[in-house]
């Protein structure tokens, strides 16, 4: 099993992740990352034009980034 590191960065602000989680391999890290989006932006309270991307990295170079955008419009 591989650690991962899944650094977030909403709206402008980075959160890194300093522990890290641990995988079978890259694959399975970006899939994790994808639905850890999903749910990130489904609990946020007003979700209106959110960015949010999650780093998925070995600790030494970047795996795949997830990007995620809400946009509200209005007429």
């Amino acid at each position: 099993m591989e650690r991962f590191y899944l650094h977030k960065q909403l709206n402008g602000h980075l959160i890194e992740d300093q522990k890290g989680l641990r995988f079978a391999n890259e694959e399975a890290a970006c899939r994790y990352a994808v639905r850890r989006a999903a749910a990130f932006i489904g609990k946020a309270r007003d979700v209106a034009d959110t960015h949010l991307g999650i780093e998925v990295s070995d600790g030494s170079r970047t795996r795949c980034i997830v990007k995620a955008s809400i946009v509200v419009e209005k007429p």
